[in-house]
């Protein structure tokens, strides 16, 4: 038998020289190409616990029921579909396809078996342009019959509108020195400007499904002459409750509007005018919200607690001041405290934990004065510059805001914050840079220093601790120290990894060693972890797109960066060994997706661009497993008990997960089936089931101290006759599950420190000055720093 063994290997490694064996298992997967076309395959989309996938290749519109290995047109719809999308909020049977210079669009509620049209009417006074307006579909996240479409409204000026517009334009460029400034800006403030066409997005509301569809005409209007030279305006919709869970107190199918207008003005009249106005449509009706009257609003966020509103203090300046403001039912609006100056910070994201914090990323905006020539005529330019700053975090009311992390990032990498939902309380910090990756230099140790910064939690942000590395037996094939994590750690690159797909804490990531200069495509590697991040190892020397399929047991990657290459890498017993598949023809990978959103099936989509891009071929693979290990399911002795945090509570309970150990050769093989997480609940409460009160902030101990600064930001002292209150420094965080809650003592704080805002004797004089002239400009100017002209 042993002699058989090994004539079988022989013959396996002349057979498939490029197949490294993973424990005994010889296993190959089944890969399908689909048929050749005329155009390479643009896009794919799967419907959820589904086998079903719709994509547009050229002009043909098709549907594949067998995970994309046999396609075929879609039946039911005659015309040409430009672009389509399954339903987010019902990934299961879903879907809308929209064609072009059309007033309907296109639905599925049976995974595309059968479509109907739906037809919309759009006033025609909103329009004047030949072509019909382009229209997309939103939908509520709970109620199927409720929806909306965001259409672009266009109209084109006469010639005489726009000589207008030019002289008027002219004229505000006009100053006193005959030396205009011309602006030069970034790309996050540049405004097209196009005065032949403007455009408009209107909305239109539906109650039945999209059977009809009623405008609802925002309650602001831009008067006939400001059109002209308004390079944008419309409106931005969504629905106020985003899910089941959503705590804010309106009416389930309330919409939440900004109404947004852009001006392309010059130096002589501030900088560019920007006004956003908020409003609400309620049965087909809008209403403004009153208290936002004569006030910009700058953006707004639905989230599952609360309605975050930024605003800006003056319409006429950009780089005004910018203040967020809470609500809980869209009529009362509180202030959030931020403990930092947002007039030249850049807001990159703001969502919300499953905790109900709202975590809010943003960089600095700096300036670049240069100069430039235009017409024969020298000019002062501005570019504005965009530098990573920090990362704040709110608590569970979403007023007070705190530092999640303050460290010097050199000017092109920003951290992002991405918490992994299937594992309760862990968060993974990274470095995402928006253009490239730059290599740091080997003589600038400042800048290499501050890459140990990313990290990673498990109780969702109160603790931090570096990516480390375990791997004892194969140290030597990394580049420092991993008994040192403070100098010898994991920098994840994110932009390269997804955490969508669940597992039961098998995690892949692309990254470089903490040491290293950031040239990802020269430095970058691949890891793994088996529980959860709590410990890292190099498992491929190369940077990888990775997914996974049944439930982590399978660990299909392919290399970056997308360059030819003809081999993708795969795990069958998670990550611990690795085989390679090799195509005959050299292509582009250019994406690699499962077709199970939740991570338990087999079945696998490669998307490619042949190498000589003249073969028109479609380069779409079908790759299956389902056959690996002999299409064994696993029996109940091959499953184990994996807890998330190593057991530890979070939030108040433990959390585990059912998986296949690791040297089960078997698959899981549920497909279609969500892991099930299961909740044990904490009998003890602990101090990380608590966080500080509003007017309390930790030292560096961790107690919750007075923050005077946050004491009088709310009010709590001037509200008080009393030069002394009494307050409670922590509170148990909200939704937290633990039992025996601690015994909190009471704090005795004192007002003297703080200057009452009415008898105060050194409050700010105010003096008015009237202008017998209407004032044509005015500047902000808080500090020397911000004084750029």
């Amino acid at each position: 038998m042993r002699i058989y063994n090994i004539l079988l290997v022989f013959l396996l490694s002349i057979s498939y020289p490029d197949l490294v064996c993973s424990k005994g298992n010889y296993f190959k997967p089944k890969v399908i190409k689909s048929k050749r076309y005329l155009y390479p395959c643009e896009r794919f989309e799967v419907f959820d616990d589904s086998t079903t996938f719709l994509r547009i290749v050229g002009d043909e519109f098709q549907i594949s029921n067998n995970n994309g290995k046999k396609w075929s047109n879609v039946k039911g719809i005659p015309e040409d579909v430009s672009e389509f999308k399954i339903d987010p909020n019902f990934p299961k049977y879903r879907a809308f396809a929209y064609v072009s210079n059309k007033d309907y669009f296109y639905m599925t509620v049976d995974l595309g078996k059968t479509w109907t049209k739906h037809k919309y009417m759009i006033p025609k006074e909103l329009y004047n342009t030949d072509h019909e307006p382009y229209c997309t579909v939103s939908t509520h996240a709970t109620n199927p019959k409720d929806m909306f479409l965001e259409c672009q409204v266009c109209w084109e000026s006469t010639d005489e509108e726009i000589e207008k517009d030019r002289k008027k334009y002219e004229e505000n460029r006009k100053t006193e020195d005959d030396d205009p400034l011309q602006e030069n800006s970034g790309p996050s403030l540049n405004l097209l400007f196009n005065p032949k066409e403007s455009c408009e997005t209107v909305i239109l509301t539906s109650s039945d499904g999209g059977e009809h569809f009623l405008y609802a005409a925002p309650p602001y209007k831009v008067r006939d002459d400001e059109k002209i030279i308004t390079s944008k305006l419309g409106s931005v919709c969504k629905y106020a409750r985003i899910n089941n869970d959503s705590t804010v107190d309106v009416e389930e199918t309330t919409l939440v509007c900004i109404y947004r207008t852009y001006q392309l003005c010059t130096r002589s009249v501030g900088h560019r005018r920007a006004d956003g106005q908020l409003y609400i449509i309620k049965d087909g009706k809008s209403r403004a919200v009153d208290f936002f009257k004569d006030i910009t609003v700058e953006s707004f966020e639905v989230a599952k607690s609360h309605l975050i509103v930024s605003i800006k203090e003056d319409i006429f300046n950009i780089l005004s001041n910018e203040k967020i403001w809470i609500s809980k039912d869209i009529q009362t609006f509180k202030q959030s405290y931020i403990p930092t100056d947002l007039t030249f910070n850049y807001k990159k994201e703001l969502y919300e934990d499953s905790l109900g914090r709202m975590i809010m990323s943003i960089s600095n905006l700096t300036f670049k004065i240069g100069e430039k020539f235009y017409e024969g005529k020298k000019y002062q330019s501005i570019d504005e510059i965009l530098e990573y700053k920090s990362v704040l975090v709110s608590d569970y009311t979403g007023l007070k805001f705190s530092v999640y992390d303050q460290n010097d990032r050199f000017r092109s990498y920003e951290d992002t914050v991405e918490p992994i939902k299937y594992l309760k309380g862990t968060i993974i910090k990274g470095l995402h840079e928006s253009s490239r990756f730059l290599d740091v230099r080997d003589n600038d140790e400042e800048e290499k220093s501050s890459l140990d910064s990313p990290k990673i939690s498990f109780d969702n942000g109160n603790t931090w601790d570096h990516l480390k590395i375990i791997d004892p037996e194969n140290r030597d094939k990394y580049s420092c120290n991993i008994d040192d994590p403070e100098n010898c750690s994991i920098i994840s690159l994110s932009p390269y990894n997804s955490y969508d797909i669940p597992s039961a804490g098998i995690l892949v990531l692309s990254g470089i060693m903490s040491n290293e200069n950031i040239d990802f495509y020269k430095n970058g590697k691949t890891f793994l972890s088996r529980d959860g991040g709590k410990s890292w190892k190099m498992v491929l020397d190369f940077p990888t797109q990775a997914v996974v399929g049944d439930n982590g047991n399978i660990i299909i990657a392919i290399r970056l960066p997308e360059e030819e290459q003809s081999i993708f890498y795969y795990s069958l017993d998670q990550g611990e060994t690795w085989n390679k598949y090799r195509f005959k023809e050299i292509s582009y990978f250019e994406n690699l997706i499962t077709t199970t959103r939740d991570g338990s099936g087999a079945h696998f989509i490669l998307q490619a661009t042949p190498e000589d891009y003249k073969s028109y071929d479609d380069s779409l693979y079908s790759i299956d497993f389902s056959k690996a290990f002999g299409g064994k399911k696993c029996g109940k002795d091959d499953f184990e008990t994996f807890y998330l945090n190593d057991g530890n509570c979070i939030n108040g309970a433990k959390y585990s997960y059912r998986r296949r150990k690791l040297d089960a050769e078997c698959l899981v093989k549920e497909a279609l089936t969500d892991l099930e997480l299961k909740e044990e609940i904490c009998p003890e409460c602990t101090d990380m089931d608590y966080e500080c009160s509003f007017e309390f902030t930790k030292n560096v101990e961790g107690n919750c101290v007075p923050d005077f600064n946050l004491l009088e930001f709310s009010g709590a002292c001037s509200k008080n006759t009393r030069k002394e209150l009494t307050l409670m420094p922590r509170r148990k965080i909200i939704g937290n599950k633990c039992k025996n809650e601690l015994t909190i003592d009471p704090v005795h704080v004192s007002c003297s420190t703080l200057s009452d805002p009415i008898n105060s004797s050194d409050n700010t004089p105010l003096k008015q000055n009237p202008f017998s002239e209407k004032p044509h400009i005015y500047e902000y100017f808080n500090t020397g720093e911000d004084e750029y002209y």
